[in-house]
């Protein structure tokens, strides 16, 4: 999921291998463009440990029982707020 949000190692990593040939600099303009790859598109992993987490969210108002459940409602509020659905995922480790 942070593969697209890396703007060090990944990037250079492709750069280097892409880099050297014409298909490979067109595959890194589509890969650093946002036409082909939506800046808030980055789901949130759901397992127990974030399902748990999200269940004592302060503002979660409603029992998620499956980890589909969680998926859908992260992906709900994130549109919502314009972030990633990935960004849950730092305020549950806190």
């Amino acid at each position: 999921m942070f593969l697209k949000r890396d703007e060090v190692a990944i990037r250079c990593l492709l750069r280097r291998a892409l880099g050297g040939s014409d298909a490979g600099k067109e595959a890194l303009r589509h890969w650093e463009s946002d036409l082909y790859f939506d800046p808030l598109e980055s789901e949130l992993p759901v397992d127990t440990r974030v399902k748990k987490g999200w269940e004592g969210l302060p503002f979660t108002a409603s029992s998620y029982p499956t980890v589909e459940a969680v998926s859908l409602e992260a992906r709900k509020m994130a549109r919502e707020a314009k972030v990633p659905p990935s960004s849950f995922d730092a305020i549950l480790f806190f």
